[in-house]
């Protein structure tokens, strides 16, 4: 007969799930509304002689860096347990290529025969700048990816490759390669405030590895360390300052006070506090985000991806049938605006949601998950 004790029992340990950041999701959907507004800032001035809201989202691109930064938060605050779990590496590795490749190789499928047409770009018909843009690939200086915001997608790439090397890596070698990722990353960064950018183009692959924007993704990881610790207090001074900072240096890349790698910082520690400030309110206070930008942060992806399609058609199009004039310069801008976020917005509940429904049974956890949370 059989002897059982209760020591000699296992008991499943459920994991607690993780709480939806709903504020989080929000944020993304505003780094992407700001750089739609700003290629439409540009375009407009260039197509009809104003630019979009009187230049205010001139510092639009910014919404890159908060992007960088969300993403080094979302990845730790979702992966941070498979850290040194090697066993972990393939669903980890599935997610993020299920997250972000599909849905842009099929984006980019769709803009290339615009380009092979002879429309557009002829750098973007080149066979090495196609290839570079499937791979994922830097492209040379001066060149971009056949979906133009691609070039960002490269840099996520390389972050998740990193994260990776911390899945398979026991913790302290992790931890040196990482911190030495960041290290140089920072003396990259202080070289191009000092010296210009000039190692870029002498050095383009070293310049891609150490740029100084992935220490946007090492902010994010740390905010995203500091929130599953449980470090939540001052939320809402951290919003508020990171927001009110954030602006202030879109001032200052409208007016050229500092160079453009004290830009760069100053927007990523602006990014940090807010991304702080967001997800330690989603956590202690629980306020409802409304309907609508939540499904803007879940979209943002789409809308970030398709905007420059869109605004490239939409705005010569009023052009051609002289929408400013029928109805003002700003109203048509904010047509352009709004139909741009609606395709994208079409695209996402379209094409990339049914495609993350499909491919996300893919993975197969080798221990119980956590509830997912968060798409990054």
């Amino acid at each position: 007969m059989e002897n059982r004790t209760a020591a000699s029992v296992e008991v499943p340990v459920p994991i607690r799930p993780r709480p939806q950041l709903d504020g989080i999701q929000a944020a993304r959907g505003i780094a992407a509304l700001l750089v739609v507004a700003f290629h439409l800032t540009g375009l407009s001035q260039r197509v009809w002689s104003q630019s979009f809201a009187g230049g205010f989202f001139e510092f639009g691109w910014a919404g890159v860096d908060l992007f960088f930064v969300l993403s080094g938060f979302i990845i730790y605050y979702v992966h941070g347990r498979d850290i040194a779990r090697p066993e972990r590496l393939r669903p980890y590795a599935w997610r993020r290529f299920a997250r972000i490749y599909p849905i842009y190789a099929i984006i980019t499928l769709a803009v290339l025969p615009i380009y092979l047409a002879g429309w557009g770009e002829a750098a973007k018909r080149d066979p090495g700048v196609i290839i570079r843009s499937f791979l994922l690939l830097p492209q040379p200086t001066g060149l971009y990816p056949v979906v133009t915001v691609g070039w960002s997608l490269s840099c996520e790439a390389l972050f998740y490759l990193l994260f990776g090397l911390l899945v398979v890596l026991p913790r302290r070698p992790g931890r040196i390669l990482f911190g030495g990722w960041m290290a140089a990353s920072a003396g990259a960064a202080v070289y191009h405030m000092f010296y210009g950018p000039g190692f870029v183009p002498a050095h383009p692959v070293l310049a891609f590895l150490v740029d100084g924007r992935n220490l946007e993704f090492g902010l994010g990881f740390l905010v995203g360390w500091l929130i599953r610790r449980g470090a939540v207090r001052g939320a809402a001074a951290f919003l508020v300052g990171g927001v009110a900072s954030f602006v202030v240096a879109g001032l200052n890349a409208a007016q050229g006070w500092t160079s453009f790698a004290v830009m760069l910082a100053w927007f990523g520690v602006s990014a940090a506090a807010i991304v702080y400030g967001v997800a330690a309110l989603d956590l202690t206070r629980r306020r409802r985000v409304p309907g609508a930008l939540r499904l803007v942060g879940d979209a943002s992806y789409s809308i970030y991806l398709t905007h420059g399609l869109a605004l490239n058609a939409l705005v010569p199009l009023g052009h051609k049938i002289h929408l400013p004039e029928r109805i003002g310069v700003l109203p048509a801008q904010l047509v352009v605006f709004a139909v741009a976020v609606g395709v994208g917005l079409s695209v996402y509940a379209v094409v990339e949601k049914p495609i993350l429904r499909w491919l996300r049974p893919g993975v197969k956890a080798t221990a119980a998950p956590a509830r997912v949370v968060l798409e990054s």
